[in-house]
């Protein structure tokens, strides 16, 4: 017999009172990630555009920051988290194109801003954007 909200008589908690524990279990862990740093590698602020190819979709945006792991997006409606992106984009002093595929992460639709996390990279694309990112980061 249902008694007061979330409770039941019988002995258990309802399927409202677990629905409501689960939700604030999972607000508890998105806090917690959220206060934790969670990319690996640092950051370096850089206004570049980049070519983001999605299917037969191609966008121009500029990046605010590039890491070895990823890249923000900015000035440019986001993509849903999930959705896979080839990028293309000239490092300064780089002759030729960095191509990436990538993955968007983070999305902030009232910011502009996407966050995407770099997910196939060959082996010569890592190594130009590591030294690009060494030398950026020089005084």
């Amino acid at each position: 017999m249902p008694g007061r909200r979330g409770f039941d008589y019988t002995g258990g908690v309802s399927r409202e009172g677990k629905d409501r524990d689960r939700r604030q279990q999972e607000s508890e862990v998105a806090d917690d990630r959220r206060q934790r740093e969670r990319r690996g590698a640092e950051r370096v602020p850089l206004e570049i555009w980049v070519e983001e190819v999605h299917g037969p979709e191609t966008l121009y945006r500029q990046t605010g920051n590039l890491s070895l792991g990823g890249v923000q997006l900015e000035r440019g409606f986001p993509k849903p988290i999930g959705t896979r992106v080839r990028l293309r984009f000239d490092l300064p002093g780089s002759p030729t194109p960095v191509e990436v595929d990538g993955e968007v992460v983070a999305a902030e639709v009232a910011e502009l801003t996407t966050r995407i996390k770099f997910v196939e990279i060959a082996p010569e694309m890592r190594a130009r954007i590591d030294a690009f990112l060494a030398r950026a980061r020089k005084p």
